[in-house]
């Protein structure tokens, strides 16, 4: 044992209660064992008046008291040891990391698939335009990230207007749910893709609720930047006190305003699309009404680039609650004179322009058709909407051999096909008509299917030249593109115009105008995703429509054919170009095969928009079922 002996003068006072006198006192001998830390000095034992409240000048100091123990050693002087943040805090945001990360990894793939159809593969099942699971991304990718900038600054985030917010956007979110899950035809146009990112925003936003209700009272001292905070509140002096306001004004332009007007925004749009599905939902019982004419197309289930097999099948219905097809509307109905037993059925199948459903613009074949006597010959007029148009889903791609693949699994669930197969010795075969960029999916099915093709006719038909032409793609038309086409169609899920109509225009807003909307009306969301689906496989030669486009021309059938160009077209800015393309389309694809070309005054851009073009075109078809039924 080592041996020290400590001398200090400590106060003391008289038992007898007199005067308090200063007296020298010997401790008694300390034994201090030999292995303890030879650091430790006499400073250790500090002095008993610095450790006691009550310690003065007249308190007595037993001989026989403990002394008070010792610090723990530390570091050095001033060093504080560091505060580990509580496990909930750390959880908490790591959930909101994660719902951050996810969403992120939503709105990437959301974004190929818009612009390239491969990708879409790769998302669960949906059948919609894409634009509503794109805000639906966006806003749980904002919230998650909102959740981590307030774990990072809590003193300037607004958390009270943020706790109203995170309330008010899951009751509209749970509203959401509720539409998506009851109603059949949002079930079916939005799957799972929609349904998985509503419950990931639901969560969202009751994480956020939850985080800025209790972290400020229970963990926000724990956070560093609360700690620097407090430390600039304990400064003095006017320089300190200036660069704190400074530091706080700054905060408030760079994190509390903008957050509180993004979170305003957000619970805005939310609410806009809450009223868009509701609004969707009470429109789709048209979809009810006609639900006999839409067929189930699997894209799985053939190749788009194999010749046609066409052979008949029975129709099946959606199975499961989310299924991964799409439904294809075809309408086939009989006009003219009714025949019990016909020896022929003519067929007439019309594809539309882009942007334009078939449903809308085939009054005039309707019209042309009505009163038809063939002494024996039925005819029959199948329009039929393209995927994204009118009744018919959204497609993965827009890809000319997809369109038409998907048209003629149509033709056969709804027994066309086989009445034609069955008779095309006896004369049954189909009448193509194809209107702008319908015409390329006419020459594309014509070429897949010669035998059953008898006829076509052409109205103001786009060709190579001008779908396909690289130089068509200018960078006004681009930017023309972007404000017209690409905007509109990713703003259609807040159903702003459709709104707009509805109170503004009362007489036109209907339910039918809103399922049949063109592109123009923006109205329709799916038909916006469909323009843009067939806009991405324009102006590129190496883009898979234009090789298909490309190869048809070699089992392109020798059939009589009518082209018919609206003069409005050829004296616009780019008639010249339209020219050369309708020029084209006569002398390469048709050659000797042409009955006619005639150049119409429409009295519009388009030869379809005017009475004195769907005149014509009657007319036209008219000659071509004639020249049928004679041979």
């Amino acid at each position: 044992m080592a041996q020290a002996k400590l001398t200090d003068f400590y106060p003391s006072s008289s038992s007898n209660g007199g005067g308090s006198v200063k007296s020298a006192r010997t401790t008694e001998d300390i034994r201090i064992p030999a292995d303890t830390d030879r650091a430790m000095t006499v400073s250790a034992f500090p002095h008993p008046r610095s450790h006691s409240p009550h310690a003065s000048e007249q308190t007595p100091l037993l001989a026989g008291s403990t002394p008070t123990p010792p610090p723990p050693l530390t570091a050095g002087a001033g060093f504080e040891p560091p505060k580990t943040r509580p496990y909930l805090l750390r959880l908490s945001f790591l959930f909101s990391a994660v719902i951050t990360w996810a969403s992120l990894a939503f709105l990437v793939l959301i974004c190929l698939a818009i612009t390239h159809s491969q990708f879409v593969y790769l998302l669960p099942s949906h059948r919609g335009s894409l634009f509503l699971p794109l805000w639906l991304s966006i806003f749980s990718f904002l919230s998650g990230l909102l959740s981590m900038i307030y774990y990072s600054d809590p003193l300037d985030f607004p958390a009270g207007p943020a706790k109203l917010f995170s309330l008010l956007s899951a009751i509209l979110i749970l509203v959401d749910v509720v539409l998506v899950g009851v109603n059949r035809q949002l079930r079916l146009e939005e799957g799972w893709l929609t349904l998985i990112l509503l419950i990931i925003n639901f969560v969202s936003y009751v994480h956020s609720l939850a985080a800025t209700s209790v972290l400020p009272q229970e963990d926000a001292p724990d956070l560093p930047i609360y700690q620097r905070q407090q430390a600039l509140a304990e400064q003095v002096g006017f320089f300190a006190r200036a660069g704190e306001n400074l530091k706080s004004f700054f905060s408030l332009l760079t994190i509390t305003l903008p957050v509180f007007v993004l979170q305003l925004a957000t619970t805005v749009a939310l609410a806009l699309i809450m009223l868009d599905l509701i609004l969707r939902a009470y429109d789709s019982t048209v979809v009810h009404q006609q639900s006999t004419d839409l067929y189930k197309i699997n894209p799985s289930s053939f190749s788009v680039n194999s010749p046609s097999t066409l052979r008949h099948h029975d129709r099946s219905d959606d199975k499961g609650i989310f299924p991964g097809d799409f439904r294809l509307h075809l309408d086939c109905r009989f006009l003219g004179t009714p025949v019990r037993e016909p020896r022929y059925i003519k067929t007439v199948l019309f594809d539309s322009d882009k942007g334009i459903p078939a449903s809308v613009e085939s009054s005039w074949a309707v019209d042309a058709m009505e009163h038809l006597d063939g002494n024996g010959t039925a005819y029959r007029l199948c329009i039929y909407d393209r995927p994204g148009y009118g009744l018919s889903d959204v497609a993965p791609s827009a890809e000319l051999a997809m369109t038409v693949r998907s048209l003629e699994s149509a033709l056969v669930q709804a027994g066309v096909m086989a009445e034609i197969q069955s008779a095309v010795p006896l004369g049954s075969s189909f009448v193509l008509v194809g209107a702008g960029y319908g015409a390329l999916v006419s020459r594309v099915f014509a070429a897949r299917n010669p035998s059953v093709v008898e006829s076509i006719l052409y109205l103001d038909a786009s060709t190579e030249l001008t779908h396909f032409s690289p130089d068509a793609q200018t960078l006004a038309r681009t930017w023309r593109f972007f404000f017209s086409n690409i905007l509109g169609a990713v703003v259609s899920p807040l159903g702003i115009k459709r709104w707009l109509q509805i109170i503004f225009l009362p007489g036109r807003a209907s339910r039918e105008g809103r399922i049949f909307g063109t592109v123009t009306s923006g109205l329709n969301a799916p038909i916006l995703r469909a323009a843009l689906q067939e806009s991405a496989e324009a102006h590129r030669h190496t883009s898979r429509s234009y090789l298909e486009l490309k190869r048809s021309r070699k089992t392109y059938p020798d059939v009589p054919a009518i082209v018919l160009t609206s003069k409005e077209k050829l004296q616009s800015k780019a008639g010249s170009a339209w020219e050369q393309s309708q020029e084209w389309l006569v002398k390469i694809i048709i050659g000797d095969s042409l009955v006619r070309w005639d150049e119409i005054k429409a009295g519009g851009s388009r030869l379809l928009s005017g009475p004195v073009g769907r005149d014509s075109a009657g007319k036209a078809l008219k000659q071509l079922l004639a020249r049928s039924s004679d041979n």
